[in-house]
């Protein structure tokens, strides 16, 4: 028995079976060299099994064969390369064969996710017995099904590729880009403004000593330095401890409105992630002691809950006030101003897996509300229903404020430094928060480490984190690397280490940011992250700094251009097939701006100059050499309009209907010869005013030239 569902992502549609004889190559379930629930192809929870493909020169047309034994009730099975992925019922009790649609993948490496999704908590247990790959057309596509474990070299190898062949094909695309009221021959620039990633960094707590506001008029060289190579590197921005719980009720709301106000204002236009809003080692200390002497931890349930219902108001009011309260510079609502927001910060590694014991307990000790487990009992409930009740709370006030932040948990010691390979006790932990209807829309993993690349559980591992993010997408939300740092080390190994993770995070299908905890070496840096500062105390570029910049700017798209006469632009012949990175654009042509978002979801853009009344040579401006371009313009105007593409009347009056009388004729060249003795033209080579009256009064002798008219009213 076949079966065959589809699912879709990203505008990918991709149909059809193949009829030819296939090349095929096929691995055992229990040989795949990533398996992420319990070293086992039977995938009982939420999580993958895989491996990585390659496809060689030429690229190939593949599908995939996945046997697997399913339960009585039936499992949901995704298989996933890049952008395509392909859904199943898993319903059988014998061993049988999931065929997808084919694919076509360029030349490069992917990994191959075999997942048991989240599924809205439906899903159940199969084993995959086996996965096939099958060559329909093109190069024949083979598994490299290398195990960091027992080949590290190789398999970061592999790693590595599959996140440059993702970046290549998929974090970019081709675009065209047509130009209306632009002369042939025009010069124009198209610069990536905003990558539709995340690069982000995190900003010290004295916000107002390094963000420069445009309303200050004379700025220190510290907020000028620091302002200035903000802008220049990160699109997103983090406060290290502002707005955290700590102190009567936060750090510095005037520090968080002092960012958000930074972050909006013009020419940043960056995004802000809040972080965060509760966390058991920065609150309150009267809570803390609460928790740590037991008043909290009662054993007569009515004083533990008396407590811990104070708390819990306590939250709402801390909620209300970061979130839905207004920003007390806009007035506007704090969380329409948040992109992100990590609710309950590192809910595992200071909640679920902390001792009871410390400060650090929100999760097991409010769990001691009857509400969460119906009993009153301190700590003996589910921490879980208390996690998902703080997301619901803030995900109300979210919706509250008309805002649309997406609320991220927020962990460390996930990507590495555990004995749990490729983060699946996490995957679970956020699972159990979701299952219980917490409101959690995507997953941050923190990523500290000692420089270096290597096998070690403190260096970069590229094939443990990649395949980490893999399984973490089972759960079908956005990822996100929160936090990155690394201490202190060979400037060689810091820029390494620093860039071989920034390649595999953008080089991640699901990532959608990755934020380094701190860029300058300022004093009171955390020292987990003083070994990936890009600029030093003094504003000198660090090696990390050198590397970290030319990778990001080899991520983003600043191309000079040709108009060419049918208004198409011509590329630089160097430039690569996909050359344009997903993100905000502007358009830079005859001195002025134009803004548009290029997602991939459209490869075609039109761009309209705004029209100048006498541009007549189509260069922006109004200035003495538009005179000799009307003469010739006058002169036959159904060439002029063909030729520069003016087939829109509107249009073509906004530029030649100078005296605005409804007709384009010799008289509307004395009208911009007006135009500019009045000193209403460009800035550009202008006669004297005399001069130009001169040429009024010849310009009556062009009575004869041929004339357009257009009615009034008339289409």
């Amino acid at each position: 028995m076949r079966q065959l569902s589809f699912v879709a992502l990203f505008g990918v549609t991709l149909w059809g079976m193949a009829t030819t004889a296939w090349s095929q190559t096929s691995l055992t379930g229990s040989s795949l060299a990533y398996k992420a629930v319990g070293s086992s192809n039977t995938l009982s929870q939420t999580g993958t099994v895989g491996t990585y493909l390659v496809v060689p020169t030429g690229g190939a047309t593949i599908s995939f064969d996945v046997n697997a034994t399913g339960t009585a009730s039936p499992g949901h099975m995704n298989v996933v390369v890049a952008n395509s992925q392909f859904g199943f019922n898993v319903n059988s009790t014998s061993a049988t064969a999931y065929d997808t649609p084919n694919v076509t993948l360029p030349a490069g490496t992917y990994f191959v996710n075999v997942q048991r999704d989240y599924n809205n908590n439906t899903n159940q247990t199969f084993t995959v017995n086996s996965l096939s790959v099958n060559t329909v057309s093109g190069s024949t596509a083979t598994f490299a099904n290398d195990s960091w474990l027992s080949n590290f070299n190789a398999a970061s190898a592999d790693a590595m590729n599959a996140a440059n062949t993702y970046i290549s094909n998929y974090r970019k695309g081709s675009l065209n880009v047509s130009v209306l009221g632009a002369a042939t021959g025009s010069q124009i620039e198209i610069k990536e403004v905003n990558s539709a990633f995340k690069w982000g960094t995190a900003v010290p707590d004295t916000l107002s000593s390094y963000l420069k506001l445009n309303s200050n008029s004379n700025p220190t060289s510290l907020q000028t330095n620091y302002s200035t190579l903000l802008r220049k590197d990160f699109n997103s921005v983090t406060p290290e401890n502002a707005g955290k719980w700590q102190g009567s009720d936060g750090i510095g709301a005037l520090a968080v409105d002092t960012l958000l106000a930074f972050a909006a204002q013009s020419p940043n236009g960056m995004r802000v992630r809040q972080h965060n809003l509760i966390w058991g080692s920065q609150q309150p200390s009267d809570i803390t002691a609460d928790f740590t002497t037991g008043r909290a931890r009662s054993t007569v349930a009515a004083t533990a809950t008396s407590w811990m219902n104070t708390i819990n108001t306590r939250i709402t009011a801390h909620i209300n006030n970061y979130v839905g309260g207004n920003d007390s510079i806009t007035g506007v609502a704090r969380a329409k101003e948040y992109d992100e927001m990590d609710v309950y910060n590192e809910s595992y590694n200071t909640g679920a897996n902390a001792n009871v014991a410390t400060g650090q307990n929100y999760w097991k000790v409010m769990s001691g509300l009857a509400a969460y487990d119906g009993t009153g009992t301190a700590g003996t409930g589910n921490g879980a229903k208390f996690a998902a009740d703080v997301y619901n709370r803030v995900q109300t006030a979210v919706t509250n404020a008309g805002a649309t932040t997406k609320l991220f948990t927020n962990d460390y010691n996930v990507v590495d430094n555990n004995s749990d390979n490729y983060g699946q006790t996490y995957s679970q932990h956020v699972e159990s928060v979701r299952k219980v209807g917490g409101a959690v829309s995507g997953i941050g993993t923190e990523y500290y480490n000692s420089p270096g690349v290597g096998s070690g559980s403190s260096q970069v591992n590229p094939a443990r984190a990649y395949a980490t993010w893999q399984n973490l997408s089972a759960q079908g939300l956005p990822l996100e690397t929160t936090e990155f740092g690394e201490t202190v080390g060979a400037a060689s190994d810091e820029a390494t280490s620093l860039t071989t993770a920034m390649t595999l995070a953008f080089g991640t299908p699901q990532m959608k940011g990755f934020t380094l905890w701190g860029f300058y070496g300022y004093s009171g840096l955390y020292a987990g992250a003083a070994g990936s500062v890009l600029y030093d105390s003094n504003f000198n570029i660090t090696a990390a700094g050198t590397a970290y910049e030319a990778l990001h700017d080899s991520y983003t798209t600043d191309v000079h251009a040709t108009v060419n006469a049918d208004g198409t632009i011509t590329l630089p012949a160097n430039l690569p097939d996909k050359a344009f990175y997903y993100g905000d654009y502007a358009a830079i042509i005859n001195g002025k701006s134009y803004t548009f978002t290029y997602d991939g979801s459209n490869n075609s853009y039109a761009l309209t100059l705004t029209p100048v009344l006498g541009d007549f040579n189509l260069d922006g401006h109004l200035t003495a050499a538009d005179i000799a371009a009307a003469e010739s313009a006058l002169a036959d105007l159904t060439t002029f309009r063909s030729t520069n593409r003016l087939t829109d009347d509107t249009y073509f009056d906004s530029i030649a209907d100078v005296n605005g009388d409804g007709e384009v004729n010799n008289a509307d060249l004395q009208s911009m010869i007006g135009r500019l003795i009045a000193g209403l033209g460009g800035s550009s080579s202008v006669p004297e005013p005399s001069s130009l009256a001169l040429l009024g009064l010849g310009g009556f002798a062009l009575g004869s030239l041929k004339r357009r008219r257009r009615q009034r009213g008339a289409n």
